[in-house]
């Protein structure tokens, strides 16, 4: 059983239960499957094959949820778009997935409309809302695609076959497209499944609501919604994604379970202390994932609202969630939890129990995609982390830092060798260096060292409009130092660890510094 039909068989027996719930409207698990069931139609009468790669724009609605079911349903491969790409990173995908159609909102199609037109491998864009005057001999109105009559036949879509592709940043400054077969995708949402645990409500027959602050077109957020609904329970979508809407929606839903990366809960206990919304979180699951979460956060969100936050770790790359801490306000020291059912872990360490975190996970992704094709992993494979931890006695693991330049900003995953490689095609930038330095709420904060071109005038706005056109928002530094010349070592290399470490003289001795 795949994940769609699990969906389906649940659909079928709860069919008068709400599925998801948004401010203005809610759909219930049968009206959800017959959207599917008109999608998956729709794009089968567009000639979309088994195997074919759609790309997938758009903001949290019910019409995201039930497009990626019905990528599964027929056996698509769906490419989600992350919402915070610039418009060259998203034909940039577009392009290295080829993809053979998008399917997009009104609000993300409009800002990223040229470069999306430019994609010639695009045989078929549709569009929620499209403009009249825009609809073109490939670009159509998304009603097109649900307004086919039922096709109810069967599809034999079989395990092995891949279901989707989730592109993350590279160590090379490139981003890499990480391939999920069927048989992934229901191993992460079986593991997923274990870390959605919300109090039962009092009445019996209230369902708990699951809301996820991070954007549904997200690889965690995508398999929270498919494991929430697997387990009957409603999910909360959010319009947007800001900390206006999140605070009204905690105060008038109080959902049962709430996923974030640290960056989120950090904003609420900001918005908490500036408005004082008298927020009571005490009955509700809170789970921070994404990054480390500092004790600091832990201890500050009980303060604040009651409610002991859990750590979710893991890794698109391992499928998901892989280790899990169910208290980390009781502890003080920055804890990742103990693995779930299935996930081996091994520390590679030689002469101390500190080392880097390897794990080897039961939703084994295939490999990652080329650009034309799939470079598969070995099946045996233990992937490494990159992540410092020691284990203690009981075998919960203690985050200890990161053995390499990768920053996570708001659970995402950063390499400055991507930003550096933007910047210093800037005609007044001669040489830069990015690093991260700690954040005691955010976790980490991204800094450029800018070497401007001689006798060339520069300002740090200038290159955050110059970044805006080229990466994504989370991306772009927080602060620039401008210095006459970026420091190397003996052996002329650079050490941003080094830098990092010295992040205060660095300012002190600097020529201008600009905090964004």
């Amino acid at each position: 059983m795949n994940t769609f039909s699990s969906f389906r068989k649940h659909a079928l027996l709860h069919s008068k239960e709400t599925a998801v719930k948004s401010i203005n409207h809610n759909i219930s698990f049968y009206n959800l499957l017959l959207l599917i069931q008109r999608i998956a139609t729709g794009l089968k009468s567009a000639n979309i094959k088994k195997g074919d790669r759609i790309s997938i724009h758009m903001g949290n609605c019910f019409e995201l949820i039930a497009t990626y079911y019905a990528c599964l349903k027929i056996g698509a491969v769906f490419v989600p778009l992350s919402l915070k790409l610039s418009a060259k990173e998203v034909k940039n995908l577009i392009q290295h997935s080829s993809s053979c159609a998008y399917i997009g909102d009104k609000k993300r199609f409009y800002e990223t409309k040229q470069e999306i037109e430019s994609c010639t491998m695009l045989e078929k864009i549709w569009v929620i809302d499209l403009k009249i005057e825009d609809k073109e001999n490939n670009t159509h109105n998304w009603e097109e695609i649900i307004s086919q009559p039922y096709d109810y036949s069967e599809d034999n879509i079989y395990t092995d076959e891949i279901a989707s592709i989730f592109y993350t940043s590279g160590t090379t400054g490139h981003p890499k497209g990480i391939v999920y077969s069927q048989k992934t995708l229901i191993d992460a949402v079986n593991l997923t499944k274990v870390t959605i645990n919300p109090r039962l409500p009092k009445s019996d027959g209230d369902k708990p609501a699951i809301l996820s602050l991070v954007d549904l077109i997200s690889p965690w957020s995508i398999l929270i919604t498919f494991a929430a609904l697997q387990k009957g329970y409603s999910v909360l979508l959010l319009s947007e994604v800001d900390i206006e809407n999140i605070t009204e929606t905690l105060k008038e839903t109080q959902p049962a379970w709430i996923a974030g990366t640290p960056s989120n809960f950090h904003k609420i206990i900001k918005n908490e202390e500036n408005n004082n919304n008298s927020l009571d979180l005490s009955e509700t699951v809170c789970v921070a994932g994404g990054d480390s979460c500092a004790t600091e956060l832990s201890q500050k969100f009980f303060e604040c609202f009651g409610s002991h936050l859990q750590s979710s770790y893991g890794q698109t790359e391992l499928g998901g969630p892989v280790i899990y801490h169910h208290d980390i306000y009781a502890i003080n020291e920055p804890s990742i939890g103990w693995p779930l059912p299935g996930v081996e872990i091994k520390i590679n360490n030689t002469q101390s129990s500190n080392g880097e975190l390897l794990i080897r996970s039961p939703a084994k992704t295939i490999g990652i995609w080329n650009g034309h094709d799939i470079e598969l992993f070995p099946s045996d494979r233990w992937l490494a982390t990159g992540d410092l931890v020691r284990q203690e006695n009981n075998r919960n693991l203690i985050f200890l830092g990161r053995e390499k330049d990768q920053i996570k900003i708001e659970g995402y995953p950063v390499y400055p060798i991507e930003i550096e490689n933007t910047l210093i095609q800037h005609a007044d930038i001669a040489a830069s260096v990015v690093f991260s330095v700690p954040d005691k709420f955010a976790g980490e904060r991204i800094i450029a060292l800018i070497q401007p071109q001689k006798n060339h005038s520069l300002k740090a706005e200038t290159i955050a409009s110059y970044l805006s056109d080229n990466l994504a928002h989370y991306k772009h530094p927080s602060e620039y130092i401008f210095i006459k010349e970026i420091p190397v070592n003996t052996t002329g290399k650079i050490s941003r660890r080094k830098l990092s470490n010295e992040y205060h003289l660095l300012k002190s001795q600097a020529e201008k510094v600009f905090t964004l």
